[in-house]
């Protein structure tokens, strides 16, 4: 699409970045039915508009001089965001702004556009499976029905919850924002063990895999607290309370929470916090 061509149907929806978590988004959208020539992305990756233009989505490198829309979602990298924010300040000033970006605080976005319209959210990477865990806060400027514009961007790709504080957004990246990389860690020892008991390492792995899937299920299904299903499969002198007592003698649970909260105190650095 010429970059400054007038169309008929104005996009209302803006994405600045198409990168993994933007197109994890669009997809969820695309599948849930929502109109694609409502949403414009803006990217200087010429590859981004190849994988785009299967959902229907226009793109362009820059921001095309008729785009007028209600809302703005800033995809792209947190060491990016000052430079997008400049070149785009004046386009940035009316419309509802929702930043992806990790570790780049309201008052920065709100300063840099004279906008002060600005919702912060934090998603995590099975957001590209439609499976993802978003945590979201609105600056104290954002109408009530903000909420109502920004839910169905994150339903598309998994569940969301908005937070009281700002600050929060440090506790949400360190739970459910770094909380894959902590399961993965798991999972990749889990299958190294398995490994060491004669397994090959894909019948590891599948086992493994189905494991984590089955149990998280079962939490969710259920609705039971994580520790009574746990007392519920550990016999008294079985093996399950044998490879609990091992992972409490040596304090892994304890390791797990401090790992949460090392992400926490890191989160509220980038912040600035």
């Amino acid at each position: 699409m010429n970059e400054n061509q007038h169309t008929t149907n104005q996009p209302s929806i803006v994405f600045i970045g198409g990168g993994n978590m933007a197109q994890a988004i669009l997809g969820g959208l695309n599948a849930k039915g929502h109109a694609m020539n409502n949403i414009h992305v803006i990217d200087p990756n010429p590859n981004i508009s190849t994988k785009l233009q299967a959902l229907g989505v226009a793109c362009s490198t820059n921001w095309p001089n008729h785009l007028k829309p209600t809302m703005v979602v800033l995809a792209v990298k947190p060491q990016h965001m000052s430079e997008v924010l400049a070149i785009y300040a004046k386009a940035l000033h009316q419309p509802l702004l929702v930043s992806i970006a990790a570790g780049v605080s309201i008052s920065s976005i709100c300063q840099a556009t004279h906008n002060p319209r600005v919702v912060r959210a934090m998603p995590n990477t099975p957001a590209l499976v439609g499976a993802g865990m978003t945590g979201l806060f609105a600056s104290p400027d954002c109408e009530p029905e903000v909420k109502q514009q920004v839910n169905p961007l994150f339903a598309a790709c998994g569940q969301s919850l908005w937070l009281e504080t700002e600050d929060d957004i440090n506790a949400i990246t360190a739970v459910s924002g770094s909380g894959p990389g902590f399961v993965f860690y798991c999972m990749e020892h889990w299958i190294q063990g398995a490994q060491q008991l004669g397994l090959s390492p894909e019948t590891a792995q599948q086992l493994v895999l189905q494991t984590v899937l089955g149990a998280a299920t079962l939490a969710i299904h259920t609705q039971q607290p994580p520790a009574q299903l746990r007392a519920q499969v550990t016999s008294k002198g079985g093996t399950t309370e044998a490879g609990l007592n091992h992972l409490q003698t040596h304090a892994v649970g304890d390791a797990l929470s401090k790992a949460m909260l090392a992400a926490y105190e890191r989160a509220k650095s980038l912040n600035g916090d």
